[in-house]
């Protein structure tokens, strides 16, 4: 095997849980999917996200905000501000057209930091290959991985991990 060759095997999994998550948001529109490739700091932070303009009514519905957060970062939520966030996020996810003929990801991950790893998914290019000083516009998936569970996405609104608050930082 080549380098190349060893290279390309080492970035599978990372490539394929990105791919995974892309296909999920963009292209099946499954939340549920969605979330088992995402990461928990990057769910709790999308939570975070969604709820801050909200805060005023859910505390006004009885709503604690932290606990809503503790049940909404959950595998499988069951809380029932799970539909409506998720079908929010999912009209969002419908401005992209991601589709599997004509979208990819970039390969060569980049290192950020130690078990997290920069990708973009991109329309594919003219003949599959970026040429040298051409442009293009990509979506970054910032991917961590943590023993037990691979590769998931941290970010993808923003290539630094977000950190989660009131609001929270995503990019």
């Amino acid at each position: 095997m080549t380098s190349d060759d060893e290279r390309y095997a080492a970035d599978a999994p990372i490539m394929q849980n990105a791919w995974a998550f892309a296909k999920a948001f963009w292209v099946d529109h499954d939340m549920e999917e969605t979330w088992l490739c995402t990461d928990p700091l990057m769910r709790r932070c999308w939570v975070q996200a969604w709820m801050h303009p909200l805060l005023d009514e859910l505390r006004a519905d009885g709503y604690d905000r932290d606990q809503v957060v503790e049940d909404l970062v959950k595998d499988q939520p069951a809380h029932e501000l799970w539909a409506p966030f998720a079908r929010t996020q999912l009209k969002g996810a419908a401005m992209q057209p991601v589709d599997v003929e004509t979208w990819g990801i970039k390969v060569n991950p980049e290192p950020v930091a130690l078990d997290v790893e920069l990708l973009h998914l991109l329309p594919k290019p003219a003949g599959g290959v970026i040429q040298p000083g051409e442009t293009y516009t990509s979506q970054p998936l910032l991917m961590r991985f943590e023993q037990g569970e691979g590769w998931r996405v941290l970010n993808l609104v923003g290539v630094v991990p977000p950190t989660p608050g009131w609001p929270p930082v995503l990019q």
